[in-house]
């Protein structure tokens, strides 16, 4: 179960930020020190199941007091208890610019019109994540008809909870109520486990920049969505290409991260640009 929150903090640390924070209950936190030794950890109340507990909210709040967080990835590897549910509510309610992924995606399917109007409310939109089968459960349908009708699918999750919408697949889409785009990057090397919560720690560490250091000027959470995805994506067709789509793991994938910021800044000098190489068009026409 940790192992997803790892992967997201490891990403993170590779995507330019200046510092990130690990939210983790604390029977695991002197192990999650030696996975990441550059993170903060921030150790949670847990139920006696080591689920996160509702009391973890304080823990977070009194984080983000200290620390100001910019942005904040919250999902993988968290678990589907229900106080873990009432910790998620409160997070989302902080109103802080989060990209939303994994267990959350599977809280929120729990109590779809609950949550959708808490993200309504919010001034900082999301960025949802999902894969086919969090998808089918956040819209309440079958994985099939999610796979079958994913700009539909895409279009209706964004509206429904007032974000951006990242719809994992080949090709990713990213959509929100007003902008689309098919990501041109990515293989079948990024069909496994951990690969998605790699995806979340970059998201949220790129979006981290553009919010405090200026370094990503101009540039939304459509915009983020969308770099995101294509340096995500640029890094996993860099790994499959030298380890083969056979033996590379989702670690691979952010080792090859800086290759693929190399890339990218070497061919537009910059890294928005690269979320703008490619059609940001009003509306994609139906698959």
């Amino acid at each position: 179960m940790m192992g997803a929150a790892l992967l997201a903090a490891k990403s993170s640390l590779k995507s330019g930020v200046g510092l990130v924070s690990l939210g983790i209950p604390r029977s695991f936190e002197a192990s999650a020190v030696s996975f990441v030794p550059e993170a903060l950890t921030v150790g949670l109340d847990e139920t006696s199941t080591g689920a996160i507990s509702r009391r973890a909210f304080k823990q977070i709040e009194s984080a983000h007091q200290m620390r100001n967080f910019d942005s904040l990835a919250i999902g993988p590897g968290m678990s589907q208890h229900p106080e873990t549910g009432e910790f998620l509510r409160l997070v989302l309610e902080m109103d802080i610019p989060s990209v939303v992924d994994a267990d959350a995606l599977n809280l929120i399917s729990q109590s779809p019109a609950r949550f959708s109007k808490i993200m309504k409310k919010r001034k900082n939109p999301a960025i949802l994540t999902p894969h086919a089968g969090e998808m089918a459960r956040c819209l309440g349908i079958s994985v099939s008809k999610a796979l079958s009708d994913r700009l539909w699918c895409a279009r209706r999750l964004a509206e429904k909870f007032s974000g951006v919408v990242i719809f994992k697949g080949h090709p990713s889409l990213i959509v929100d109520v007003h902008r689309e785009t098919k990501n041109p990057s990515g293989d079948t090397g990024l069909s496994r486990g951990g690969s998605g919560d790699a995806l979340t720690g970059l998201l949220c560490g790129l979006w981290a920049q553009n919010l405090s250091s200026g370094r990503l000027k101009n540039v939304g959470a459509f915009e983020i969505a969308a770099l995101g995805a294509y340096l995500h994506g640029l890094a996993g067709d860099l790994a499959q290409k030298e380890l083969t789509p056979y033996a590379m793991t989702a670690q691979d994938v952010i080792s090859f991260f800086p290759k693929a910021f190399k890339k990218i800044c070497r061919q537009t000098k910059a890294l928005p640009t690269c979320a703008l190489g490619y059609p940001l068009s009003p509306r994609l026409p139906p698959e």
